[in-house]
């Protein structure tokens, strides 16, 4: 079975596309991090992953390919 998630707002209404993005960059700026996005923070999960010994095949498992 697949599970499929909705962020929503507190009164129920969808996120816009943008604003996890938006949250990311807002805590990223109030915490003086490296910039990245949250595309960005998916590929350095996959090559953690890879330098930590996961197949192919274990990383697209995680991803969700």
């Amino acid at each position: 079975m697949e599970i499929e998630y909705v962020l929503t707002r507190p009164d129920m209404r969808p996120l816009r596309l943008a604003q996890p993005n938006d949250i990311l960059k807002s805590f990223i700026k109030r915490h003086e991090l490296h910039p990245i996005t949250i595309h960005g923070l998916r590929h350095t999960h996959a090559s953690l992953l890879f330098e930590a010994g996961a197949s192919i095949k274990e990383v697209q498992a995680r991803l969700g390919h």
